[in-house]
């Protein structure tokens, strides 16, 4: 078989975009023998969807050009770290506000991590000092932000609640866990 070409070709209507092949074919192969085209992917973007396209092998043999389709799925995958998950502010007086304790919000996956909302249950509050906003956008691999939270006791007693984080993970919305005691 003696070879022309190998190209990655569209497909009207798909996004083809994001296929990469190698081939490692002599320009004439013999008979019984074989050789390696290595495709990959490259995802393009920040939703999951469907990408696909066609290989097309062009070379004198029977049925040529030969087409091998090529569909893959872009999953996003941008993983949540928090630390700490909980906090527990202690006692703080009933009709105050206690100091700021921070939260570490980390992406640790592949795909850049997009916060939709943050919101605190009844008793506590977005303090000051916090970098993460309902629209912070994270790196992959390491992007960070902080979210500050207080205490604001409106009577005494035992209190929990929670920080609740929606984004754009698998495992959204992510929750830290709060508590504290009016006094």
């Amino acid at each position: 078989v003696t070879f022309s070409s190998f190209k990655v070709a569209s497909i009207s209507g798909d996004d083809s975009s994001g296929f990469l092949g190698v081939e490692l074919c002599p320009n004439t192969l013999n008979p019984g023998k074989t050789c390696i085209i290595g495709m990959s992917f490259t995802a393009d973007s920040t939703t999951t969807k469907t990408h696909a396209a066609n290989l097309v092998i062009t070379d004198n043999g029977t049925g040529s050009p030969q087409t091998i389709p090529l569909v893959v799925t872009a999953v996003i995958n941008p993983v949540v770290s928090l630390s700490p998950t909980s906090i527990n502010f202690s006692t703080v007086k009933t009709g105050t506000t206690s100091a700021s304790k921070t939260v570490a919000v980390k992406n640790t996956g592949t795909t850049t991590l997009t916060l939709k909302s943050i919101t605190y249950s009844s008793g506590f509050a977005a303090g000051s000092g916090g970098s993460c906003t309902n629209t912070s956008s994270l790196a992959a691999n390491g992007g960070s932000c902080t979210i500050a939270v207080v205490f604001k006791p409106t009577s005494k007693g035992s209190k929990s609640g929670s920080i609740t984080i929606s984004d754009n993970a698998r495992n959204s919305p992510q929750t830290v866990e709060l508590s504290g005691t009016g006094n």
